[in-house]
């Protein structure tokens, strides 16, 4: 956004949740398998958690069975009398150890197995995370590299770098998470949910509320669906995080931008002894992000604080409602089914905080997917008006017919309704001031730019009938300042031939004059 440009205000409701879902699953995609094994290794450790909170229920229920009161089948002797007195009932504990003993083992292994999985689960979520950053990051840097010139005009190479090195990676993770993950909890939070009607089953008659009778099982369910009140109230909050997110984003892109230029002409900033300026200008900036990063936790925790709230109220009903259940039933193995339900109320409500925080996530990260996507998106024009001809080889002619064209629509025209031919066999030159078309007409004839009118005849084709991909096999052009990469002299000459040999890079440098490098 340029400096003192208003911004406009972000909605949640922007964030367009389709794309995000066909873009995640697209990514996903690319790496199924390691993402089957993801999701097999997320339900499993949940389901481990789980079980552990059930079985220490049932361990609780062995431990508070009730004694049996045994009276002989004689009654007569029962209450026969002796002289130590009247014979009292025995009273036999009812508890079968050999079962406790393997409720007890099994929770062993169950907590054993969800500690297990930690570090695997760990590398595979990591694996399948950077797999899909890369894959998107190779899409979005193979884009890239076929954009246009005007492309580069309006995208500064501060902010191309922070989009392919820094933007791809969160908008990759939020991806994944929004459309693996939630998927996710909420089979987590059905097995949750079934396993509290389980316990919710207790005996004794059911509760009545006005008169009326409640089914148990409906307990659970009703307390479920008022807990998603709070990825409501989290997305009311999420246009805030938005926003601060929104803002730490253009302080960012500020700053990338501000380091890439004064890294790019070091010589002439020394020159200008402007070394003051460029560092008063970048520690005000570094001190612009510090207070966006600082408004952007604070408001994250409110809405934590906030998306907190409903979880400690949930909690607390679920817990009175067990407690009530259980003193109505009189039964002492009631207890258990209490426990269980204190256990299994925060696993409940984890997935519903979990569709919280992806809410908050997506109207966070939503500025960078969006950038990410329409990049994705955007097509050279050439690439959109490419034709469909491909020939093995062309004459060699090129003219300019009609020409005529400038860069803006506003700005004066390079070339105004120009024709000529050039020679074949010969070289011919062109001869003018800085500024007057000679480079312009090569961009031309290599469809980086299409005329008004008029036409650059290849072959005796217009330039615009031959595939993007084929043209650039009859034509090219030598910069005036060629490229040359951070790589050595034999990866820069097998650019443009990978299939050159040493021995014909070695006579290309001769030639150039070139020939001492070391290939």
């Amino acid at each position: 956004m340029p400096p003192g440009a208003q911004e406009e205000e972000v909605k949640l409701s922007d964030v367009r949740w389709g794309v995000i879902f066909r873009m995640g699953w697209k990514m996903v995609a690319f790496c199924k398998h390691l993402a089957l094994i993801y999701c097999v290794m997320t339900l499993l450790q949940n389901g481990m958690n789980l079980g552990m909170s059930q079985l220490v229920g049932k361990i609780t229920q062995e431990l508070t069975r009730p004694a049996e009161v045994v009276i002989p089948a004689d009654s007569a002797s029962a209450f026969a009398s002796t002289n130590a007195g009247p014979i009292a009932p025995a009273v036999r504990p009812t508890t079968d150890h050999s079962r406790l003993i393997w409720i007890c083992i099994l929770w062993a292994i169950c907590a054993l197995g969800a500690l297990g999985l930690g570090i695997p689960f760990r590398a595979i979520s990591t694996k399948l995370d950077l797999t899909i950053s890369n894959r998107l990051r190779s899409r979005l840097f193979e884009r890239l590299l076929r954009q246009g010139p005007e492309f580069y005009h309006t995208h500064d190479p501060g902010e191309l770098n922070a989009v392919a090195n820094q933007f791809t990676i969160e908008a990759a993770m939020t991806m994944r998470q929004i459309a693996v993950d939630m998927l996710l909890q909420m089979a987590v939070l059905g097995g949750t949910v079934a396993l509290l009607i389980y316990n919710f089953q207790m005996k004794g008659p059911p509760p009545t509320i006005f008169g009326h009778v409640i089914p148990p099982a409906l307990i659970p369910i009703a307390i479920v669906l008022f807990a998603f009140i709070s990825p409501y109230i989290t997305g009311k909050m999420a246009n805030r995080v938005r926003n601060v997110s929104s803002d730490m984003q253009e302080k960012m892109l500020a700053i990338n931008s501000l380091v890439t230029g004064a890294m790019q002409s070091p010589e002439e900033i020394q020159t200008m002894e402007a070394e003051p300026i460029f560092s008063e200008k970048h520690d005000a900036q570094l001190q612009a992000l510090l207070r966006s990063r600082l408004k952007s936790t604070l408001t994250i925790e409110s809405v934590n604080l906030v998306n907190g709230l409903p979880s400690w109220f949930i909690q607390v009903v679920m817990l009175a409602f067990g407690v009530y259940l259980a003193l109505r039933s009189g039964d002492a193995e009631s207890a258990g089914n209490v426990v269980a339900i204190f256990l299994l109320t925060p696993a409940l409500m984890s997935p519903i905080g979990s569709l919280s925080a992806y809410i908050v996530m997506a109207g966070s990260a939503w500025p960078r997917i969006e950038t990410v996507n329409k990049m994705l998106e955007s097509r050279a024009s050439r690439d959109e008006r490419s034709g469909t001809v491909k020939v093995e080889s062309v004459p060699p002619t090129l003219e300019a017919k009609n020409l005529t064209f400038s860069y803006k629509p506003d700005s004066r025209r390079i070339f105004d309704d120009v024709s000529f031919e050039l020679p074949t066999g010969k070289i011919t030159g062109f001869v003018a001031k800085m500024g007057q078309g000679k480079t312009t007409f090569f961009k031309l004839a290599l469809r980086f730019y299409d005329p008004q009118e008029g036409q650059v005849i290849l072959g005796g084709r217009p330039v615009g009938d031959y595939a993007a991909d084929n043209l650039y096999d009859h034509i090219a052009m030598m910069s005036q300042f060629p490229a040359f990469f951070h790589d050595t002299l034999r990866a820069n000459m097998k650019m443009a031939k990978p299939d050159a040999t040493d021995a014909e890079i070695r006579a290309i440098c001769e030639e150039t004059e070139i020939g001492r490098a070391h290939v």
